[in-house]
C-alpha cells in the first residue's frame, strides 16, 4: 500500500466521520502484532497537542462500543493494519524481537 492509498483511506475515514485514530502495537520474543486499532469522532480543535492529547487517551481495548475500528469498517481496519506495519513498525529497529516493545500511532483524520 502506497501514501496515496493511506490518503483515500483517511478520506474514508472522515466520511465516517471519524476524526482520529489510535493504533496500539506489542511484540517480544520474536513476534509482534497491532494489538487493536480505536478511533473517535470527536472535534480535536485545530491545536496538534490537544488534539493528539485526546487521540492519546482513546481506550485501547474499546470499552466504549463502537470505537473498535473492526466495527467500524473491517477492510479499513485491515488496510491500516497493513500498512502501519509495513510502511512505519517495519523501520523500527527491534519491535518485537527480544525484550521487544509496545507503542501507540496516533493519525489525526483530515
Amino acid at each position: 500500500m502506497t501514501e496515496i492509498d493511506m490518503t483515500g483511506l483517511l478520506l474514508k475515514l472522515a466520511d465516517h466521520g471519524v476524526t482520529g485514530i489510535k493504533v496500539s502495537y506489542e511484540g517480544g520474543g520474536d513476534s509482534g502484532a497491532i494489538e487493536n486499532i480505536v478511533y473517535t469522532t470527536d472535534p480535536l480543535g485545530t491545536n496538534e497537542d490537544d488534539a493528539f492529547g485526546i487521540i492519546s487517551e482513546l481506550d485501547n481495548w474499546g470499552s466504549e462500543p463502537g470505537h473498535d475500528l473492526r466495527d467500524l469498517d473491517s477492510g479499513i481496519d485491515s488496510d491500516i493494519r497493513n500498512f502501519a506495519e509495513s510502511q512505519i513498525l517495519d523501520s523500527i529497529e527491534d519491535w518485537w524481537n527480544n525484550d521487544g516493545g509496545q507503542g501507540d500511532l496516533l493519525i489525526m483524520v483530515p
